[in-house]
């Protein structure tokens, strides 16, 4: 039994004051004086038992076992005491939160084909259609779950740990939809497992300037003005109508504040890989295909910052070089080349709560160059090759904040975006069924937020979208050719409608 109390003791100790270099484990002294209080009583018990079997004190079967019982108990509290301080300790080392959403869609295509592509891929015949016809179809009810795990751990003070974990589906769904590496925990598949979203560490040592590291999965999905739409705190670091997806690089930021007098100023350096050819087996060395194409690397430059005297506004200047665009058939029976180099530049202002008044304003402008290196991707013996043309994009919206106490402050908004002929965005892990940013043509999106409480809340929405040009996402025509205007060559606009709910619960 004081072999017991020992091991107990020596538990304690540790818990109290665990050092592993730079790692110290504490807990309040309130629980520390608990704890060695019972350890004191079990030992007093101990020793009372101990000395009364030694003088033969004659105690009945009965006693010495009701004895026991308690002295097992009080071992059983002692440990549920020290769980509950272990489970606090990690806590204070890592926060841990949650989210989770339930939506469901109800969309409508009309007129829909691609004939600016000339042809497109028939998934059930695994072949092009070069004569492709108008489609009408709807989904009566397309419903989907969402969840995501947050982490965040307070390594130093100078370095921090952030990750979060995603699974998006479609209920029952037993086909996984196309995704790749940058897209992949934000798109809906088959599958029920967790994938990273993103996981990075933040390192800002002390320097004679303000700097700081970010390498990892980044945070950039979801980004301004989203957290109007998601009823939230920011939750990535560049423009949505620039950048939406899940890359894997590295940021330096230089803090500017004291330079430039401007709250929050800071310049981001930005280095990623679009793509990076290794086929899971024999042939990742660069050699093997360095002829057909390269990886795909992006460089970036942003600078933010808070307008003066307009608290909580941010301004964002953004620069995106992806170089060495690759391609492919994606029916895997063609060709695979890089075709070429973009460039994308992007303004974006956002004020909350204007005034006091609750109102929420935002614009971004985008423009994209494209640079085609002349190599070609066949297609089922058609060539195509990257886009040759100035694209541009604008983004506006407005959100009010309905002063109804009763009802929480509800919240109602709309978005209008609208994209050129040859406009191309960075945006595959837009958590939309449709990736409205990169639309080459008109979007207005109307929704109202119904908060329940602080931690859950239901957003209905209607979106319609209208499109001018063929290749919405695709940066890729036929060779020699251009995207196609569909109403003066058709006569009539592919249109896309959708209402939705969602019920959204984080904690």
């Amino acid at each position: 039994m004081r072999r017991i109390l020992l091991t107990l003791a020596v538990l304690l100790a540790w818990t109290c004051y665990a050092s592993a270099g730079e790692i110290v484990v504490k807990i309040p002294v309130e629980e520390y004086q608990s704890i060695k209080k019972k350890l004191e009583d079990m030992e007093t018990q101990i020793s009372d038992l101990e000395n009364q079997i030694k003088a033969g004190a004659g105690e009945s079967q009965s006693f010495s076992t009701s004895r026991l019982k308690k002295m097992d108990k009080s071992i059983s509290d002692i440990y549920d005491t020290l769980d509950e301080v272990e489970t606090k300790s990690l806590l204070d080392r890592v926060n841990i939160g949650g989210e989770l959403r339930f939506r469901m869609d109800n969309y409508q295509v009309k007129d829909f084909d691609e004939p600016g592509m000339g042809m497109f891929y028939d998934s059930m015949t695994g072949s092009w259609n070069t004569t492709p016809t108008a489609t009408d179809e709807r989904n009566d009810g397309n419903w989907s779950s969402r969840f995501r795990l947050n982490l965040k751990s307070e390594i130093s003070n100078s370095l921090t740990f952030h990750g979060r974990l995603s699974l998006m589906k479609n209920w029952a769904d037993s086909m996984a939809s196309y995704s790749d590496d940058t897209m992949r925990s934000h798109r809906a598949s088959g599958d029920a497992d967790l994938k990273v979203d993103r996981f990075y560490i933040d390192w800002a040592p002390k320097f004679f300037l303000p700097v700081a590291l970010t390498i990892g999965r980044q945070p950039t999905t979801d980004g301004p003005p989203y957290e109007f739409k998601e009823d939230r705190e920011r939750q990535a670091t560049y423009p949505a109508l620039i950048f939406d997806g899940e890359p894997d690089g590295l940021v330096v930021t230089l803090g500017l504040e004291k330079i430039t007098k401007l709250k929050y100023a800071g310049l981001r350096y930005f280095f990623a890989m679009a793509y990076q050819y290794d086929a899971d087996t024999q042939f990742y060395l660069d050699g093997v295909y360095k002829d057909t194409f390269d990886d795909v690397k992006v460089d970036a430059v942003f600078f933010e910052a808070e307008l003066p005297k307009l608290r909580d506004s941010l301004l964002v200047l953004s620069y995106i070089k992806a170089r060495d665009f690759f391609a492919a058939d994606p029916a895997m029976t063609g060709s695979m080349a890089t075709v070429g180099d973009m460039e994308i530049w992007g303004v974006h202002l956002q004020l909350r709560d204007l005034f006091g008044s609750g109102l929420d304003l935002f614009g971004s402008y985008g423009q994209n160059q494209s640079d085609p290196n002349g190599k070609t991707v066949t297609m089922n013996g058609i060539p195509f090759s990257m886009m040759d043309g100035i694209g541009r994009a604008q983004y506006v919206g407005l959100r009010y904040e309905l002063p109804i106490h009763f009802l929480n402050l509800p919240k109602i908004g709309v978005e209008y975006n609208k994209g050129s002929e040859y406009w191309f965005s960075f945006t595959p892990g837009s958590t939309e069924i449709f990736n409205k940013l990169a639309t080459r043509g008109t979007v207005f999106d109307y929704y109202y937020i119904q908060p329940f409480n602080k931690n859950i809340f239901m957003r209905t929405g209607y979106t319609e979208i209208e499109y001018d040009y063929t290749g919405t996402a695709n940066p890729l025509v036929m060779t020699g050719g251009t995207p196609t205007d569909y109403e003066a060559t058709w006569g009539k606009k592919p249109k896309f409608s959708n209402f939705y709910v969602l019920l959204d619960c984080h904690f």
